[in-house]
């Protein structure tokens, strides 16, 4: 699976988690200021949750721009090692959705759910496929 397997190894900095009273949808509720293109970039199953999907997330994938000791302060996380946060670090100049600067692009999305075996999510990759597939005809 190309992207997780050799990409996303590549791009891994660290597993973290939200402050221990915060579900995932309410951390993301009070970072979205520390979000968008030039900083990070929501994506993983809170992505698609965010995104209007039919999911509720145990997961999230947060790209960053740049990683230094300051990120994880910035965005209010600690380091985990089974954290449910996936920190990696941003890649090219296109990983940001056209329409929602503050997620990641719906295809890096879709190959991020992709690589989670879970069947909750099978309802989501068939949607991200049809968003991806109109938004490519489209160009």
């Amino acid at each position: 699976m190309g992207y997780v397997d050799r990409l996303g190894a590549r791009l891994h900095v660290t597993q973290a988690a939200a402050p221990a009273h915060q579900t995932l949808a309410d951390w993301l509720k009070s970072k979205r200021s520390k979000l968008g293109p030039d900083r990070a970039l929501l994506g993983g199953e809170l992505g698609a949750q965010h995104l209007g999907l039919n999911v509720v997330a145990a997961t999230a994938t947060i790209h960053v721009r740049t990683w230094d000791a300051s990120t994880l302060k910035a965005l209010q996380l600690a380091p985990s090692p089974r954290g449910p946060i996936t920190v990696r670090r941003i890649f090219g100049d296109l990983n940001a959705d056209p329409d929602r600067p503050q997620l990641a692009d719906p295809l890096l999305l879709r190959a991020e759910l992709l690589a989670i075996p879970d069947e909750r999510l099978d309802a989501c990759r068939a949607e991200l496929a049809a968003r991806v597939t109109s938004m490519l005809s489209r160009r």
